[in-house]
């Protein structure tokens, strides 16, 4: 069953796998890269699964350009009752014949044995089956139990049973919301660039425990932050598909990225210092990070900190620092070395989608010239009011804002090894 019962349909604009095995009578929902959700729905010993697999996009944006969201809630609807009675002979022939083949290995020619064993095979499943269908409970849907990023739902949201109560409201900031992530996929597509001829960088900062902070951390590279404890960044390093970087250099994807963490670590405003000290102990990590930075081989294409104040010293030594921090995008250049700063991905947190005036939700995608040395040629600023849900997408084409970028070094010390940035162990001092 476990083999042969999946299958794959169509639910509306979405392609979604289904999954049933024996176990216990819950049925999950999954939404990646969100999570899943899980409720206890019927009483029979059989494990119902969906998991959304593929979206197509353009039917999605027709339909939510239209304006006809709750003709795309019927629509799924219609498909998935549809696909109940297919699935369902599916599974109980993926039953007949597993228990037939199992059989006939046990058995071999002792036919009687093997019709009973076919039979017996047939009156569970489709036995659970029926029970299933009796004793479903949709209602039990309302009050699922969370996994993944979307454990977070109850809290951003409150218990299903209120929000039933806004769904109409819900359902106008919805569309408004895919209403303008489909705008900005049109144009993202229709423009000059992201062809798939560049390197690509998504560049995050500040998740504040967003509901999809973690799910990036786990594919792309992590520099620890002010929030980021020594603890956290070694649980980072244990994810397989994480590569923490704190005062080493890693070629991902063609790219040689240097990243050193934090010196300061302030989980809350208890811990806060105050601006000026705070101020002195990030740029006290300057002289080592150039230190490192000047003795590799050749000067890294991307210098990635937290705070940009910490990377002042390699001004004219690498073509890029990208930081975070702020809460506010940023760019400048300095001594031929440009300074991206972008805002936060998480907004203010996790009440990001229930406080008024919140701040913007900020991403930055980089593009890299695909031939060595490898140049950044352009970036997308992309920015989400979590208030009105409008999403915007500026292009910078670095040439044009700002000429041929070439690194040149204001006249200074060289430095010594004596110059070493805080070590993370002194930076834990300040919990």
């Amino acid at each position: 069953m476990f083999v042969l019962a999946r299958s794959t349909v169509p639910m509306g604009p979405f392609r979604v796998q289904l999954v049933s095995t024996f176990g216990r009578g819950v049925t999950v929902i999954g939404l990646p890269p969100f999570g899943r959700l899980t409720a206890d729905t019927h009483r029979a010993p059989i494990h119902f699964t969906a998991t959304v697999r593929e979206v197509d996009v353009q039917q999605l944006t027709t339909t939510v350009r239209s304006g006809e969201f709750d003709g795309l809630v019927q629509m799924v609807r219609k498909d998935a009752l549809q696909q109940v009675y297919p699935f369902a002979l599916r599974l109980l022939l993926a039953a007949l014949l597993g228990a037939a083949a199992l059989a006939l290995l046990a058995f071999r020619n002792r036919w009687k044995a093997v019709a009973l064993a076919v039979l017996t095979a047939i009156v569970a499943v489709a036995g659970c089956e029926t029970i299933a269908w009796a004793t479903y409970r949709p209602a039990a849907l309302l009050n699922p139990t969370f996994s993944g990023s979307l454990e977070l739902a109850p809290k951003l949201i409150g218990p299903a049973r209120t929000a039933l109560d806004r769904i109409d409201e819900f359902r106008g900031e919805l569309t408004r919301v895919l209403g303008g992530a489909a705008r900005v996929y049109t144009s993202i597509q229709s423009g000059p660039f992201g062809e798939g001829e560049e390197i690509k960088v998504l560049h995050i900062s500040d998740v504040h425990l967003s509901p999809l902070g973690m799910e990036f951390a786990q594919e792309y590279v992590f520099v620890r932050g002010n929030h980021d404890s020594l603890a956290l960044q070694e649980a980072v390093r244990g994810i397989s598909n994480a590569i923490v970087l704190d005062g080493q250099t890693k070629l991902v994807k063609g790219l040689s990225v240097y990243g050193r963490g934090d010196p300061v670590f302030s989980p809350n405003k208890l811990t806060a210092v105050d601006d000026t000290e705070l101020a002195e102990r990030i740029r006290a990590a300057g002289p080592g990070i150039l230190f490192d930075v000047t003795h590799l081989s050749q000067p890294p294409d991307i210098v990635a900190v937290h705070d940009d104040r910490m990377a002042e010293t390699v001004a004219g030594y690498t073509p890029l620092v990208i930081s975070g921090h702020f809460h506010k995008p940023s760019a400048k250049v300095t001594d031929g070395t440009l300074y991206l700063r972008v805002g936060s991905t998480g907004g203010a947190g996790a009440n990001v989608f229930t406080q008024v005036g919140g701040v913007p939700l900020s991403a930055e995608v980089l593009y890299f010239s695909r031939e060595s040395p490898h140049v950044l040629v352009a970036y997308d600023l992309i920015e989400q009011s979590p208030e009105s849900g409008s999403l915007t997408v500026r292009r910078h084409l670095i040439e044009e804002e700002y000429g041929t970028l070439v690194p040149s070094p204001s006249p200074s010390p060289s430095p010594t090894p004596s110059e070493t940035l805080l070590t993370p162990s002194a930076s834990a001092t300040a919990t």
